[in-house]
């Protein structure tokens, strides 16, 4: 069966039973509904990051998006192609094809009113069940409708031409599925966890997972994905609070030394760091790092900084360049409050860095009222950090909706960054145009 929709810019074909929408940007169905805001920055005159413009483009999905992944599917010349993976707090899944045509995005942007983001909706399903099944591990699991707390894309070595998208969320389970050319399908549930799967890490074949205190991880052997190891972390006077729960987690690589690192934090304020190896279950150190909850970090490779947000209001920024392999202390650090008025403290939901360089980084910081923040860190010839905030706080929905995720979606080649926001009112997509020339690019 195939259902047509005729918009005002052109005609809408949905496909199933993979449901795939082909449609611009514009004049889209009822219940797909966009809007365009643009938001003007402030230029700075001192030769650091700016933002000239924001464009944000809002995508009615019905429902809030609680997570995000995504991965880039073809860069040409002038035009990218991003998958972009949504999971919804009643537990459906969303994904789709963005395709970004800079050629059209210039000339919009001087005046001539055409598009330049199209985007197809390739799947959309109530609850992660309705995917077709290729193994149940174990058999005896069933879905409700929970929310999807996180996602990862990734690959595997031994199945390279394939991505793999890893989900979990209030049913305690991670469910892993399986992105061929031709199908999308299960290939595994795995848990139960001792709580919500707030986070997921991939690192190289290995899978890692967290539920309250505890981390997870899983790989596959035979086509069927296995558990592996549980480890967990105890409470400490050293934290905010005693509870232990960890909210998230991070991976990367020191610079310096090559070796691979795995990061987690929590409701106590507290980072842990971890060697790769599951056979080691304690932690290699924990530090406080917040005052209260930690509820997002990524790392910086290239940069090699790990960045931090969390309740108590600040993004904390640490350089790890000179560690000997482990993080003892907080010195080689600096801390920012995101608020949008002096008196206002706001409490930090998420983050993506965007745009990282040798001695710099730029990253996204989404709120609970709705707002997101771009900052800058750059790290000076003496490995001092420093923290500031670019431009004005961007309101992405309105009446304090809170930000859920943020992924990048890369920068264009004249030099725009885009994100993909999840929050309560829904998706939104957003270009940046640093401040880079006074032409727009």
């Amino acid at each position: 069966m195939v259902s047509k929709f005729t918009t005002a810019k052109g005609v809408v074909f949905c496909c199933f039973p993979f449901c795939c929408y082909t449609f611009p940007l514009f004049g889209l169905p009822n219940n797909l509904q966009s809007s365009v805001s643009r938001f003007q920055f402030l230029r700075q005159d001192n030769g650091a990051f700016g933002l000239r413009e924001c464009e944000k483009f809002d995508i009615s999905t019905d429902q809030a998006i609680t997570s995000l992944s995504t991965f880039l599917l073809t860069s040409e010349k002038n035009s990218s192609r991003y998958m972009l993976a949504a999971g919804t707090k009643r537990g459906g899944l969303l994904c789709y094809k963005l395709h970004f045509d800079e050629e059209e995005q210039n000339t919009s942007l001087m005046g001539k009113g055409k598009e330049w983001l199209t985007f197809e909706v390739i799947l959309n399903v109530k609850a992660l069940s309705d995917i077709s099944i290729n193994q149940i591990t174990p058999a005896v699991m069933k879905y409700k409708a929970y929310p999807i707390y996180s996602m990862r894309f990734f690959t595997l070595d031994h199945d390279p031409t394939s991505h793999y998208l890893a989900t979990g969320g209030g049913d305690r389970i991670l469910t892993i599925i399986k992105f061929c050319v031709d199908k999308i399908q299960r290939e595994g549930m795995l848990g139960f966890h001792t709580g919500w799967v707030k986070d997921i890490v991939p690192i190289d074949n290995v899978v890692f997972s967290i539920g309250c205190n505890c981390i997870e991880s899983w790989c596959i052997k035979e086509g069927i994905w296995k558990h592996l190891r549980k480890r967990k972390i105890e409470s400490s006077t050293d934290g905010a609070t005693l509870s232990s729960d960890l909210l998230c987690l991070c991976s990367g690589t020191f610079r310096d030394s090559g070796k691979p690192v795995l990061f987690s934090a929590g409701v106590d304020g507290r980072i842990q760091q971890w060697s790769n190896d599951v056979n080691r279950e304690s932690p290699i150190s924990s530090i406080r790092a917040h005052d209260g909850r930690i509820t997002c970090m990524q790392y910086a490779n290239i940069a090699s900084m790990l960045l931090t947000a969390g309740y108590d209001g600040f993004v904390r920024c640490t350089s790890l360049t000179n560690v000997n392999d482990n993080i003892t202390n907080m010195e080689g650090s600096a801390k920012l409050q995101i608020n949008t008025e002096p008196e206002i403290r706001l409490r930090l939901t998420s983050m993506s860095i965007l745009n990282e360089e040798e001695n710099s980084i730029i990253a996204a910081i989404g709120s609970t009222n709705g707002f997101i923040r771009i900052i800058e860190c750059t790290r000076n010839d003496n490995d001092e950090i420093f923290v500031t905030a670019v431009g004005e706080c961007i309101e992405v929905c309105k009446q304090g909706k809170s930000i859920y995720s943020i992924e990048s979606l890369g920068a264009r080649k004249c030099g725009k960054l885009a994100i993909a926001a999840g929050h309560a009112g829904g998706l939104s997509v957003l270009t940046f145009h640093p401040k880079l020339t006074n032409n727009i690019c």
